[in-house]
This record gives structure tokens, C-alpha cells and sequence, in this order.
């Protein structure tokens, strides 16, 4: 009998796996059913949350027992009333109600004893919960928090009428009260939206605000998530929850119906009964509620949550937009340092760690980094993957008033840099490839990269769906377990593995870097085995750097695939491992810094 789908776990996915070398090895296609039939299980949702957004309290005998400060900026310091059958639901089980915030908006609320409340983000109220009997009341929220325009003023760059503006609308969309607190006329305020929205990617102010609140949802809660935990929450029809969906994400009715093959009447009568569901007064203030309460169920209904905040890369996080799509980029600073701009590997984000952002720094370079299309928060694109990732490094440097940068590439990142590079020679001053994948590689030896080497060489759809079923189900004891399985027994790593502080970052960042969609991994593992190294032009010179013990890479191919890159040099850390960056951060900036110049920098 298959195990229940909450305990989903390492010994279940090997076993699929193993059938999938099986299947390899005998030289068939692989047989992809148990995958697909796991991943088609009940929702077994386990988000690696942010630290912000949220509000909770404690509820005991039918009074506020106890509030945090998100809970305060919510509701004020008074307490919404909880009906008696609602707080008897949330004593079995997870009950979900809409309430008032302070300005009168509604807002989806979850109540829960205390042994369905330990999985969520604030799990910590359950510390100021009186007995067993109290109930932990959690709401998500972050665009009506305190400091959340500050906040999305520094990731589109805001200029300080706009943030003033933002921080008014946070509160009411009522232009005429808004031109009133800012002494200015109702045309100088519409003016000032034009610019905002425009900003912001927005074409209206209801998509504006849902827009805000998924910069800190999209990355935390997958896709699929997203439509079963509305879905559950409003006890929707399916025709309703897809009106949801393109509502929560900001289309117009009439763009909705287009979208739908409807007429307008019925996605209006279908508006009105969403409406009626989620207690709101007007269409407007539906996006931004629709976008707060699939993400809240999400986090509700979590049997395992990863409370992280990716070592500050939220505040470091900067949108811009390109043919109206969303880029996501990250500029770590400092303003005048020499720009570095960072390309993540295969199953990475915007990102630079910890201990390579610092090394860098600490020369005087400025880490950027940048999701490339499909990862992170950067909307997916057509055509050639690595080509596409190009365009959004040369937009990402335009947007930053930036002319040249040095990349520095991590393992599957290679092919984008080398893109980049070949399409816009000009504005690369040197490369450095980490443990570059090589298109072609002679087998490490190590069972499980074997598999996943042949398998994405000869079936690549094999590893989008394997990659399908670790979204669905793969939470903090997964990823850590195959963490550990793959690196763990690896001298030069296995110490790092076991820092809790790296391996708690390494985890957020795989459980987030394709949460809102999968469609760059798809994309990239399909063009990969076809991907051949351009040839480049211009001066700008290669280092190609690895690890004499990384077990995935250091059996390269048999013949060198990066030979033709000019000014080559290959520079191998006997001691290091698979995550040198991390190992060894001192000896990647060396190169960094040095990369171009005629001294060969010591090591």
C-alpha cells in the first residue's frame, strides 16, 4: 500500500527513482506513471515562507488571549469578533473566515488548535497560548502592514511622489481623499497613478496592489498551491476559482471573459458571487484579497513550513520590466563598487550567498544578480532559454545605467553567460564559470548524478517530471536528505553541509527558485543536451574554475568543451568541492577581481 501523501519522503521518491534508472539501464524509455500518479495526490504543501506579511494572535474563550504587532497593524488593537462555529470548526481542524480590518477592507482569516498551528509561519504564538484549548488566528497580509510601501518603493525604484502616493493607496483608493491628505488637485493625483502604475507593470490600481503582495508570496508558494488552497478556502465552483485566478493575478472582466471564451454578462455574474464569497464591496479591492488568501491557505495548510528570509534578498531585490514582462534582479552593493553580475546555476535564483557576495565586496566588486526567464520572479519567456536569459542581463545593466560587467557563472548558469557574451561581447569585461556543466560529460561515478546525467542527456522530459513531483512534494527533510545523499559522503563538502545556517539557506533556496512556476527548469533541461558553447568575440578573458573533489563535474569531458573561449585559463582548487563558492569564496573573488588583467592572480 502507497503511503499517505504527507509522508511523502526520501525512501518513497529514491524508489521511484530507482525505477527510473531501471528503465535507463535496460535502454527503455523510462516509465513516468508513479511519478505522475504521486504528484497527482492530495496536497501535501510544505512552503518555504517569508518573515514577513504576516499577523497572528491567540484566541482563548472567545477573547484576544494575545496579539502580535502584524496583528495590531491589521485590526487595530481591538478584536474582531469570532463567531462561536467558527472557533468550534477551527478546534478540529482549520477553519477559514473573513473579517474587517481597521479601514474596513476584508481580510481571510485561519483559526486552528494548537496541533494544526505548529507547522505554520507564526507557530511561535503558540507560546503565548494559555492551554490547549486557546486557538492561533493567522492572517496574510503584507500590503497593509506598516513599512510595506518603504518596502516596495526599493524594489521598483520609486521615486519619493510615488512612494507618497503607494503609502496612500495602501491605506484607501479613494482619489479624492488621497488628493486631499497630499493638498494637491484630483489631476496632479491621477497623473501621479499613471506614473505609478507604469512603474510598477500595473495597468490598474486593484492588479497594483495584488502585484505587491506577490513579490513576497509568488517565491514562497507553488503554482499548484495557489489553486488548491483558494480553491479550499472560498468553496468555489471550478468556473469561479478560474475567474479567481486571472482576478488575483488583475485582468479587467472584459479581458477575463476573452481569456475564458465567455461572455462578459456571465464573468460578471460569476464576479458578483466571488464577491459575495469573500465578503468584499467592490471588484477593485478583489485582486489584492484573492492574492493574500491563496497564499494564506497555502501557509495554512502546510504540514511543514521553512520560515526564511534567503539571507536578506528580499531588500536587495529591484523589478523591472521588458515587453511587459517581469524581471527580477538583485543588487547587493555597494553603489560604486565594480559591477559583478552573477548567473545562477540550474536550479538557483537572483541570489548570490552569503560568503561569495562578502569575498566579493570585501575587493570592492558589486554583486547583481539575476532569475533568469521562468526562475524566481522573472515571468517565463518563449524561444531559446539562454537567448532569452541574455536579453534580460542586457535589460537588467540598461535599467541600472550600467555599460560593462565581469560575469561570474555557477554550473548551469553557463550557457546564459556564454549567450550573453556572444550576443553583447561590448559589455563583458571578463568571464568566470564555476563548475560550468558541461553539455557532455563522462559519468562521475556516483549512482544517483549518474541517472540524473543520463536521464537529462537522453530524456529530459524524465527530469522535468521528476522535477514536477519535488514542487508538489519536497519540503525541508527532502531536500535536506537529498542534499546530504548526493554531497554528504563528500570530504570537501560535508562539513558545510552540516553548518545548519548554510544548509538552511541552501534549502530555501531550492525549495523557492521555481515555487511560482516551472517553466525555466522545464525549458533550460530541454535545451541543454543540444547546447553547444558559442564561439565569442571581442578580448574580454575566461577563467574556468573547479573543484578537484567535486564529484559531478570534475570527471569532465573528454575533451575540454570550453577550449574555444578566448584568453582561456582553467584553474583547478585541489581541496575543494561541489559548493567552492561557498568553500572557497575567497579564491572565487581572487579570480573575479583579477579576471582581465595580465597578472595572473595568486591563489
Amino acid at each position: 500500500m502507497k503511503p499517505p501523501a504527507r509522508e511523502f519522503e526520501a525512501d518513497r521518491f529514491f524508489a521511484l527513482w530507482a525505477e527510473l534508472e531501471r528503465d535507463v539501464a535496460d535502454n527503455r524509455a523510462p516509465q513516468l506513471d508513479g511519478l505522475h500518479d504521486a504528484g497527482n495526490e492530495s496536497l501535501a504543501c510544505r512552503p518555504a515562507a517569508p518573515e514577513a506579511g504576516f499577523a497572528a494572535a491567540v484566541i482563548h474563550g472567545g477573547t484576544l488571549a494575545w496579539a502580535g504587532g502584524g496583528w495590531t497593524d491589521l485590526f487595530g488593537v481591538g478584536a474582531p469578533a469570532i463567531p462561536p462555529a467558527t472557533a468550534h470548526a477551527a478546534r478540529s481542524g482549520r477553519a477559514y473566515l473573513v473579517l474587517e480590518d481597521r479601514r474596513g477592507q476584508a481580510v481571510l482569516t485561519v483559526l486552528a488548535a494548537r496541533r494544526h498551528a505548529a507547522a505554520w509561519p507564526v507557530a511561535g504564538a503558540l507560546a503565548n497560548a494559555p492551554g490547549d484549548s486557546a486557538l492561533v488566528a493567522m492572517a496574510f497580509a503584507p500590503s497593509r502592514m506598516r513599512g510595506f510601501a518603504d518596502f516596495a518603493a526599493r524594489v521598483y525604484g520609486l521615486g519619493r511622489s510615488e512612494h507618497e502616493l503607494l503609502d496612500q493607496l495602501m491605506q484607501a483608493d479613494d482619489l479624492d481623499a488621497i488628493a486631499e491628505r497630499l493638498s494637491l488637485s484630483e489631476a496632479a493625483v491621477r497623473k501621479r497613478v499613471r506614473r505609478l502604475l507604469k512603474s510598477t507593470g500595473a495597468d490598474r490600481r486593484g492588479a497594483l496592489l495584488a502585484r505587491l503582495t506577490r513579490l513576497l508570496a509568488d517565491e514562497s508558494v507553488c503554482d499548484w498551491a495557489r489553486d488548491v488552497g483558494l480553491r479550499r478556502a472560498l468553496g468555489a465552483t471550478p468556473a469561479q476559482m478560474r475567474l479567481s485566478h486571472l482576478l488575483a493575478e488583475g485582468a479587467t472582466l472584459p479581458h477575463a471573459a476573452e481569456t475564458l471564451g465567455l461572455s462578459t454578462h456571465t464573468v460578471r455574474d460569476q464576479a458578483r458571487e466571488i464577491l459575495a464569497r469573500t465578503g468584499q464591496k467592490r471588484l477593485a479591492e478583489l485582486p489584492r484579497f484573492l492574492a493574500e488568501a491563496r497564499a494564506l491557505v497555502a501557509f495554512a495548510e502546510a504540514d511543514e513550513t521553512a520560515c526564511s528570509d534567503r539571507e536578506g534578498l528580499l531588500g536587495a531585490t529591484r523589478i523591472f520590466y521588458l515587453a511587459r514582462r517581469q524581471v527580477a534582479a538583485a543588487d547587493f552593493g555597494p553603489p560604486d563598487g565594480e559591477p559583478v553580475l552573477f548567473v545562477h546555476g540550474g536550479m538557483g535564483s537572483r541570489r548570490v550567498a552569503t560568503r561569495l557576495r562578502a569575498a566579493l565586496q570585501a575587493r570592492g566588486l558589486r554583486p547583481l544578480g539575476v532569475d533568469r526567464p521562468g526562475f524566481g520572479l522573472t515571468d517565463p519567456a518563449g524561444g531559446d532559454p539562454f537567448v532569452a536569459a541574455a536579453g534580460d542581463m542586457a535589460g537588467l545593466l540598461d535599467a541600472l545605467g550600467l555599460e560593462r560587467v565581469r560575469l561570474l557563472a555557477r554550473d548551469g548558469g553557463a550557457p546564459a553567460a556564454l549567450a550573453f557574451a556572444a550576443l553583447h561581447p561590448e559589455r563583458v569585461q571578463a568571464g568566470v564559470l564555476i563548475s560550468p556543466r558541461p553539455p557532455q560529460a563522462r559519468l562521475p561515478g556516483v549512482q544517483l548524478i549518474d541517472g540524473w546525467i543520463r536521464l537529462g542527456a537522453q530524456h529530459p522530459s524524465a527530469i522535468v517530471a521528476i522535477y514536477a513531483l519535488l514542487r508538489r512534494k519536497a519540503g525541508v527533510r527532502l531536500t535536506e536528505t537529498l542534499i546530504r545523499r548526493l554531497f554528504g559522503g563528500h570530504s570537501a563538502d560535508a562539513a558545510l553541509i552540516e553548518d545548519p545556517v548554510w544548509r538552511h539557506a541552501a534549502v530555501a533556496e531550492l525549495l523557492t527558485c521555481g515555487a511560482r512556476t516551472a517553466d525555466g527548469l522545464a525549458a533550460e533541461q530541454t535545451a541543454y543536451p543540444r547546447w553547444r558553447p558559442p564561439l565569442l568575440a571581442g578580448p574580454a578573458p575566461w577563467t574556468v574554475v573547479t573543484g578537484g573533489l567535486d564529484p559531478l563535474w570534475a570527471a569532465a569531458a573528454q575533451e575540454d568543451p570550453w577550449r574555444g573561449l578566448p584568453g582561456l585559463r582553467h584553474v583547478r582548487i585541489a581541496e575543494a568541492g561541489r559548493f567552492l563558492q561557498d568553500t572557497h569564496a575567497g579564491e572565487i573573488a581572487v579570480l573575479v577581481s583579477k579576471a582581465g588583467m595580465r597578472a595572473a592572480p595568486p591563489l
